[in-house]
């Protein structure tokens, strides 16, 4: 029986390794004790998912999810210090001290 035969077979019935491997979800997900609260925490956290993802202790499933809710969280972040700092510049345009906020 040719090799590519066989393999199909092995597919068919179940027994056929996948090609890559896969990392196995764990019972038991890593969890976080870092704080996340700063564009600087979320990027600590993202590099912590991106080597439990390389190591396998954390499906690539899980995360991407995670990676995409940090970039959501950073986005929301940035998009705060640049209406504060709109807010700063129009204050200032219009002489009104800095820390007063309206």
């Amino acid at each position: 029986m040719k090799t590519s035969t066989k393999r199909k077979l092995e597919r068919l019935e179940g027994k056929a390794q996948p090609a890559v491997p896969v990392a196995k979800r764990p019972t038991r997900l890593p969890r976080f004790t870092q704080s996340l609260e700063t564009v600087a925490d979320a990027r600590r956290m993202l590099a912590t998912i991106i080597v439990q993802a390389a190591n396998g202790t954390r499906s690539t499933s899980d995360s991407s999810r995670l990676a995409f809710m940090l970039t959501q969280f950073v986005a929301i972040i940035r998009s705060g210090e640049l209406e504060d700092r709109v807010r700063e510049l129009e204050q200032h345009q219009q002489g009104i001290p800095h820390d007063f906020v309206a």
